[in-house]
């Protein structure tokens, strides 16, 4: 089955409905409504003893984005696609740098996600075990392993 880039209809439909699916509550549950019409993702409590702002894209890769929702989509999907960057670049008439940002800033959201879900192991009276070992490919069968990868694993024993 081959796969292709969608159309830039495709990709505002996609931001609609990702947009749609956000909660418009404030952090302590209220309904919220829109304060501005320059920024639609600002918003305020309707609640008279909170009244906090809040912007509902605060943990999203698109808060502080100043593209269009649909345009850093169609990037990240460039990007999941296989393409380079200076061909997103051409694809989207927009500069490598800006790609570059955008990118780096998914990376850092993703990675920040990744960590905040993986739980530690061990912890009291619990004994880990750690290992480290060198992954790569012998040279003529002889000799040293030239190139690798260091691969790190841990386990916890309970007795």
């Amino acid at each position: 089955m081959s796969q292709s880039l969608k159309t830039k209809e495709e990709y505002k439909k996609i931001a609609a409905e990702f947009i749609s699916s956000l909660s418009i509550k404030c952090p302590s549950n209220h309904i919220g409504r829109k304060i501005s019409s320059k920024n639609i993702y600002n918003y305020r409590c309707k609640n008279k003893w909170c009244k906090i702002n809040y912007n509902i894209l605060e943990n999203t890769p698109f808060k502080g984005s100043k593209l269009k929702i649909w345009k850093a989509i169609r990037i990240f999907d460039c990007w999941l696609f296989g393409l380079k960057i200076k061909d997103i670049s051409f694809i989207l008439r927009l500069n490598k740098n800006t790609i570059t940002r955008y990118l780096n800033h998914l990376e850092e959201k993703l990675v920040k996600k990744y960590y905040s879900k993986i739980k530690p192991i061990g912890g009291k009276d619990v004994i880990v075990e750690i290992d480290e070992s060198k992954f790569g490919k012998v040279k003529y069968n002889k000799g040293h392993r030239v190139e690798g990868v260091w691969v790190f694993g841990m386990t916890k024993c309970t007795n």
